[in-house]
């Protein structure tokens, strides 16, 4: 528990070091707070789908986190964009700066994931290093989301399920290195 709260803490250090929820004030209150209270959730049904056990001793099931890993970047997708529209947004910009907050709080989160994990993975450990490493771009992606007045299309996909996709990629090699229980 103490590496996720240092993972945490380092996530929203780097959150508030780059402008907090200020930087998102052209967009509404009440618009910010659903957009959170969703993104919120989709994270921590994510969380719960990755990174629980689901009964078993090994976790869950290969096809359970492979139907995980299309339907997460999927939801985030979908529930950001759905908010387009419903204000006005300020200039449109590629997603760089989405793209390295997402990938440096969620590096944090995705490192925290292993360390705790190490060696402990006896079936299929590079799907499920990727799963945490998409959960870890969803987590990160809360305060992404809040940072971020940004909710068109291109913009979420370039500087949203990019990094989330990414952050799966580095999971898997995170996985398939260090997750998997080694012979002495």
């Amino acid at each position: 528990m103490v590496l996720h709260a240092l993972a945490v803490v380092a996530a929203v250090a780097i959150f508030e070091l780059a402008g907090g929820f200020g930087h998102a004030a052209a967009r509404p209150a009440w618009v910010s707070s659903w957009m959170l209270v969703g993104s919120s959730a989709i994270a921590s049904i994510g969380a719960w789908g990755a990174l629980g056990s689901g009964g078993s001793m090994t976790g869950r099931r290969p096809a359970a986190l492979a139907l995980l890993l299309l339907l997460l970047p999927a939801a985030v997708f979908f529930w950001l964009t759905a908010w387009h529209g419903s204000y006005a947004e300020p200039a449109q910009k590629f997603g760089w700066r989405c793209i390295s907050l997402t990938l440096s709080m969620g590096g944090a989160l995705l490192a925290s994931f292993t360390a705790v994990r190490w060696r402990t993975v006896a079936v299929q450990p590079t799907i499920q290093g990727a799963a945490a490493g998409v959960v870890a771009g969803a987590c990160a992606g809360v305060l992404v989301d809040a940072w971020c007045p940004l909710v068109n299309s291109g913009h979420v996909l370039r500087g949203h399920i990019v990094p989330m996709l990414a952050l799966g990629l580095a999971g898997a090699v995170c996985g398939k290195l260090l997750l998997a229980i080694r012979a002495r």
